[in-house]
Order: structure tokens, then sequence, then C-alpha cells
């Protein structure tokens, strides 16, 4: 009998907001931003970044590690949605919602292709 295909259907990717910001277009590449703020608003208001108590706790996801996890589980594909840019929904600012948009999607289509095509 042949084993059915699985999938993880709720991968998520852990932003690098410093990263993202390299990826910026037109009138926000460069810009200055204090680093008290996110790129993206929290969804619930928790401070869902902190790991008190959880040495464990994933802080970051790096491309490699998500093909090693979709390897090691025998996994057909995964999923993969963001975490904090969940709250995309939220941004007021149509404008700055298109660009920080397309700085995440692109930040992830060159780590995603880097780590795959390498």
């Amino acid at each position: 009998m042949q084993q059915p295909k699985v999938i993880d259907a709720d991968g998520h990717i852990y932003e690098n907001h410093e990263e993202i910001e390299e990826y910026f277009e037109g009138k926000y590449r460069g810009m200055r931003r204090a680093r008290a703020y996110s790129l993206f608003r929290s969804l619930d208001g928790w401070p869902r970044g902190l790991g008190a108590g959880r040495p464990d706790k994933v802080t970051e996801t790096k491309p490699a590690d998500v093909i090693k996890f979709v390897d090691a589980m025998g996994l057909e594909s995964a999923v993969l949605y963001p975490t904090a840019a969940l709250a995309i929904g939220l941004v007021q600012d149509p404008t700055w919602a298109c660009a920080v948009s397309r700085a995440y999607n692109n930040w992830f289509h060159a780590a995603t292709l880097n780590a795959t095509c390498a």
C-alpha cells in the first residue's frame, strides 16, 4: 500500500525586520526606523517575541532549517505563513501596506531561493 502524502499546512516564518528593511523600494528605501517598533503590529497585543522561561523558544526561522525539517519528517511539502506579518491586514496606510508587503515578499523570495538553489 502506498504511503499517503503528508503536508505541513501551518508552518511559520519568523521575520527578520532588519533584513526585510534592505528590500524596501522607492521612498521607503534607506528609511530610519526606531528599533523599539516592529514593522508589523501585534495581532493580539501580547509580546509574542519574548521567551521568558522558555530556553527552547524558536526565535528565528532560516529557510535551511525549514528544508531540513521537511526532509526529516518526510513531508511532501509545507505551507509557510508569516508570523508578525500576518498582521498586514491591520495596517491603516495602503501605501505602507504595499511597501512592507513587497519588502517582505522580496526578502522571503531571496532568502528561500538562496537556500534551495545553493
